[in-house]
């Protein structure tokens, strides 16, 4: 990280496939590296730093989040569903996770029990 270097070797070393992985960076440059290998992306910034979060939100990262607690929920929900196309940065900062998905904003189909 931040170069797609590494995130190569991490496919080629595991085996697995991009759609496989996630990332998260606080960084621009993890973000764009990330997305140069198909990777999905969770940006995360600390409160306050509204200027990081414009730098993040710029490179569109699949989720942003600002609380590194709210990964176990994006992991059971990335578990139980499958996202379509992600065309828009999906902003945990901006309202709860539960909020989309009662909105119908996202394109997903549930697969989960």
């Amino acid at each position: 990280k931040p170069s797609e270097e590494g995130f190569l070797k991490v496919l080629e070393l595991t085996g697995l496939k991009p759609e496989e992985l996630l990332s998260i960076g606080d960084q621009a440059s993890d973000i764009i590296a990330s997305k140069k290998v198909k990777i999905r992306t969770i940006a995360t910034f600390d409160e306050g730093m509204e200027f990081t979060k414009k730098h993040l939100i710029r490179e569109k990262p699949d989720f942003i989040i600002s609380d590194l607690q709210e990964i176990p929920e994006l992991l059971r929900f990335l578990r139980d569903r499958i996202i379509e196309d992600i065309r828009t940065t999906i902003d945990l900062t901006e309202k709860p996770l539960q909020e989309y998905l009662l909105s119908d904003e996202l394109n997903v189909k549930y697969t989960g029990p």
